[in-house]
């Protein structure tokens, strides 16, 4: 495939590596074009992405292929997320957003969401919000979900 386009746009790939992966694009819209590079790893993960602003965002993963890390550089480093765990399920446990918000998700032993909730810093005093979920497990149809509670916080820094 070469090209893509709709009524609103138009995207010209403009070349693939030896595992078929787009290693770069052209968008066309309203008459202005948008370039963008792309970059794999041998596994095929994308490991990095060009704007046209010439940001480039940068893609680290586990030895299971899971995203770990989401980093930029326009100007300065930016980290968006990163520190990226998994529960052996392959659900996310925990990750940490450039601005220091960690949200974590725990489950129970059916792997359904148990606990969820997001803190400031990764200090369990500074709750931005928790939630919780109930299970009925008496159900002849299966396990369904009975609540959910949810608390929210005011902390803001």
């Amino acid at each position: 495939m070469t090209q893509v386009s709709n009524s609103a746009a138009t995207i010209d790939y403009l070349g693939y590596d030896a595992m078929e992966n787009v290693t770069g694009s052209d968008e066309v819209i309203s008459g202005i074009t948008y370039s963008f590079g792309y970059s794999y790893d041998l596994a095929s993960d994308l490991t990095g992405e060009t704007y046209p602003s010439g940001r480039v965002i940068t893609n680290a993963y586990d030895s299971a292929a899971r995203i770990t890390a989401v980093s930029g550089v326009y100007t300065s480093q930016t980290n968006y997320v990163s520190g990226a765990t998994y529960w052996p399920h392959g659900a996310p446990r925990a990750y940490t957003y450039g601005n220091n918000v960690v949200p974590v998700f725990t489950y129970n032993q059916r792997l359904q969401p148990y606990q969820i909730y997001a803190t400031r810093n990764n200090d369990p005093n500074q709750y931005l919000w928790f939630e919780d979920y109930f299970w009925d497990q008496t159900d002849q149809q299966g396990p369904h979900l009975s609540a959910i509670t949810e608390t929210c916080s005011n902390v803001v820094s």
